[in-house]
């Protein structure tokens, strides 16, 4: 029995549900229709944090797993990270699954083009980045990266740093000219700044 599932589901928005989105005192459509739903994930413990569309309507999902998301794929530590894609109709076109001994999300997805964008925490080097700021915190998540993949899911580039605390990455955009922005929370000083209060947020 799963502890837990990634599930993908796609939502038909009708044109009344729309308008009566924009119209508060519209009167609301009765039912939504499902257009497909797709699950992933092992007998552990797969949690999908992020989501993102490209322009051919494909979607890519970020998350964590405790164990081999898929029969191909290797578990490396406590929990990994890892990014999928799924076609507009529902099937996977490939899943990818990195990690370090201990815990790693990828916590925020977003395409930009020809390029796969991810965000998220590791308790190490991941991807076999420099870390410039290591942690020495006793925290697993206290390290933050980006990576950037080609839709096929090629690792193009990473980087990452680290903070003595706990952090999390809760949003992720890229302009048009490829800078990416990143919000999140952070209980200590980020590189650079300084800590505010208990839990500080940050945007990078």
């Amino acid at each position: 029995m799963r502890n837990a599932l990634s599930l993908i589901a796609a939502i038909l928005l009708t044109p009344a549900m729309l308008l009566a989105q924009d119209a508060p005192d519209a009167e609301s459509p009765a039912s939504v229709e499902s257009v497909w739903a797709a699950q992933l994930g092992d007998d552990t413990a797969s949690i999908a944090l992020g989501l993102a569309v490209d322009n051919e309507g494909a979607i890519y999902i970020s998350g964590w797993t405790e164990g081999p998301i898929a029969p191909d794929q290797t578990h490396a530590g406590k929990a990994d990270a890892f990014l999928a894609k799924v076609s507009s109709d529902g099937e996977t076109v490939w899943i990818k699954q990195f990690g370090t001994p201990t815990i790693d999300l990828a916590m925020r997805v977003w395409v930009q083009g020809d390029t796969l964008y991810a965000a998220g925490t590791s308790g190490d080097a991941l991807f076999g980045a420099h870390v410039a700021h290591h942690a020495t915190c006793s925290c697993e998540v206290a390290n933050l990266w980006l990576a950037a993949f080609d839709l096929d899911g090629t690792a193009l580039w990473s980087t990452q740093f680290g903070v003595a605390s706990h952090l999390s990455v809760e949003g992720l955009v890229v302009d048009d000219d490829d800078n990416a922005y990143m919000i999140g929370v952070v209980w200590e000083s980020m590189p650079g700044s300084e800590h505010k209060g208990a839990k500080d947020m940050f945007v990078i």
